[in-house]
């Protein structure tokens, strides 16, 4: 069982970097991440805070995203590591205008994410990201 407060501090770690990834707001990610953290882009996987940078700063301009976080759930392994779990719906849109209302047909993604969190100092960092694709929209596949 995991305590109420590393359960909440992983909860808010996660809900914070997809926040904050639709946001803009990337030197702020990486304060809820380990210096050594590997991350499942989609442009392939990055460890540490250079790499992750590099590639949250590759993101179009005129990209605008939502990440919708549910589902959060955390435990103890094993081996004692922390472990947790949500699934996501992700919206994206190329606009000029991120104050626009944004007509959508559907999510370009849902998947479900696997996180790994270490306990640092009073606060609980994430140090993996790895993103499953659940369900593929049809008209999306390539």
């Amino acid at each position: 069982m995991v305590a109420p407060g590393t359960y909440v501090g992983a909860a808010l770690a996660t809900n914070a970097i997809w926040t904050l990834l639709d946001q803009r707001r990337y030197e702020d990610i990486l304060s809820y991440l380990t210096p050594d953290c590997a991350w499942e882009r989609t442009d392939g996987w990055r460890h540490g805070h250079d790499e992750l940078r590099a590639s949250f700063l590759a993101r179009p301009a005129d990209l605008l995203s939502r990440h919708v976080v549910t589902s959060f759930t955390a435990e103890q392994a094993d081996d004692g590591s922390l472990k947790g779990r949500c699934y996501v719906i992700a919206y994206f849109a190329r606009t000029e205008d991120h104050d626009a209302t944004q007509i959508m047909d559907q999510p370009y993604i849902i998947g479900d994410v696997d996180l790994e969190f270490v306990q640092s100092d009073q606060r609980v960092l994430i140090s993996k990201v790895s993103v499953h694709q659940t369900f593929a929209i049809e008209a999306l596949i390539k």
